[in-house]
């Protein structure tokens, strides 16, 4: 498409299709007093925050345009590309903060649909302009979209075409000064391969003349008795394994107290360090995992990245201990209960419980995601609550890297947990999109205390979306809610919240 015809979309009026403040009180003040006035209010205040929205995309693509210019003038592009990317990001953000809005608006006006007077009369609320309005606005999201696709495309044609110019200029301007460096960069490469014909040649040499003396020299002949091996020997048993209890000492420092738990990846120790005085907790790492090779190389490097990851609501881990035939994790002890344990107890929590642990996991979430490293097994079982209530995320990727083993040497192909793992991580992809699906997950379950897919075929249902929604398993809860849930479930990882933060934000105004 052409770059003007590109342009003049990004100026198309967004507001257009918002009704103007003082029409939306003349009608809002046409609808029946036996309406609930608050319900009328919220709505009001829906379409004030939508049209509030539209500006502010309004604005976004006016100063996109600018930078369209702007690059069109310039040899560097670079000086725009990270503005461009962020305000296309805002754009997308208030795109997915619109979506929402409208389908609260629509929850509402149905409510007030509802509760109209069975026969019409000229005198009752007329709602058309509400309802042309969230048609008009969601056609206008549809071609902000697609101006975003065309402007995506444009800019790449605006950018990537004259690079080529660019360099053979800069090619041309610096040749006295590329010389010199590339005839030293010759020089090196051929003292590189002296020394590399060098050491082959000497190498060679070396195995020639072990070879020739092997051919002149005698073998040896052992002597038979020295082949069997004394009685004591045959008939002595392997050393025990050694057993972890109280006062076993790991590492020289950590000195283990009691056993407090076992699960999929090991046991676990309460334990004290004795050079910092402090409660830790030490897990003891399964027997498979200390024994495969290459998969205990993937497992510590994993370890090393999740060690360096450093946030209030993260267990942190303080040490890797690695003694024969076992391998030890030394994390930070919270006193507290699992999510899983609390849910066990109370069934389900209530809505304000439910927000402040989702707003706090999505904090660690989003923190690991910058840092490159995804959960992919995040569950109510791997997220600690404090006795004050802070939640603190665990086995940041240590899980799911002990479970794949398990399931290569076990044969059963399945790592991780089905009932919380992204259709298309059980296809064998993951990303930070795979935790937002575990998380809506985990939101759901603390709202109905179930689980949505209840198996056994859970990749069919998770694409089919063959679940209950929310409000029909507790009457208590929104419809709005089934909403939010449908979008953190969507089987398309490009359909769901954008991050973690996008998806506590939108069930923090619920």
């Amino acid at each position: 498409m052409p770059r003007n015809i590109v342009l003049s979309l990004l100026l198309l009026p967004l507001i257009s299709v918002l009704p103007a403040h003082g029409q939306e009180r003349e009608r809002f003040n046409r609808i029946s007093h036996d309406a609930p006035m608050y319900r009328q209010r919220k709505l009001e205040r829906t379409v004030r925050e939508i049209r509030d929205i539209g500006m502010s995309i309004e604005a976004d693509l006016k100063r996109l345009r600018k930078l369209h210019d702007q690059a069109a003038h310039s040899n560097d592009h670079r000086l725009y590309t990270q503005e461009r990317v962020g305000l296309r990001a805002d754009i997308i953000a208030a795109q997915e903060d619109i979506e929402l809005q409208l389908e609260n608006c629509e929850h509402q006006l149905n409510f007030l649909l509802d509760e109209a007077p069975p026969y019409p009369h000229e005198d009752d609320p007329d709602y058309s302009h509400v309802e042309n309005f969230i048609e008009d606005m969601t056609g206008h999201l549809d071609t902000v979209e697609s101006m975003l696709a065309d402007e995506e495309e444009e800019f790449y044609n605006l950018t990537e075409a004259p690079a080529g110019h660019s360099v053979k200029r800069a090619l041309r301007r610096n040749a006295k000064s590329v010389l010199p460096l590339f005839l030293v960069a010759i020089l090196v490469g051929m003292l590189i391969l002296a020394g590399v014909v060098y050491y082959v040649k000497k190498t060679i040499r070396q195995s020639v003349a072990e070879a020739t003396t092997k051919l002149i020299t005698p073998p040896t002949v052992p002597d038979p008795a020295s082949l069997v091996p004394p009685p004591a020997a045959i008939l002595s048993a392997p050393a025990a394994a050694k057993q972890e209890g109280p006062g076993t000492v790991i590492a020289g420092n950590f000195a283990i107290e009691k056993q407090i738990g076992k699960g999929g990846m090991g046991v676990v120790y309460l334990a004290k360090d004795e050079t910092l005085g402090r409660p830790v907790a030490i897990k003891r790492m399964r027997d498979e995992l200390v024994e495969s090779g290459p998969d205990l190389k993937a497992f510590l490097e994993e370890a090393r990245l999740v060690a360096s990851l450093k946030h209030p609501n993260l267990v942190e881990i303080y040490h890797v201990a690695k003694e024969p035939n076992r391998l030890y994790l030394v994390f930070e002890y919270v006193e507290g209960r699992s999510l899983q344990a609390i849910l066990d107890g109370h069934s389900k929590l209530s809505l304000k419980q439910a927000k402040s642990i989702l707003h706090q996991v999505s904090l660690a979430l989003d923190y690991a995601h910058a840092k490159k490293i995804t959960h992919r097994d995040l569950k109510p079982a791997n997220i600690m609550v404090t006795n004050e209530g802070v939640a603190k995320v665990m086995d940041f990727g240590l899980a799911h890297q002990t479970q794949r083993t398990i399931a290569k040497l076990s044969r059963t192909g399945v790592s991780g947990t089905p009932s919380y793992m992204a259709p298309e991580q059980e296809l064998g992809t993951s990303s930070a999109a795979s935790d937002v699906f575990a998380l809506g997950v985990t939101l759901y379950q603390m709202l109905t205390g179930k689980l949505p897919f209840q198996g056994p075929n859970f990749l069919a249902q998770k694409r089919e979306r063959i679940y209950t929604p929310p409000s029909q398993c507790d009457a208590s809860l929104s419809p709005s809610i089934d909403a939010l849930i449908a979008k953190a479930l969507d089987p398309d990882p490009g359909k769901r919240f954008t991050s973690a933060g996008h998806f506590s934000k939108a069930f923090q105004i619920l």
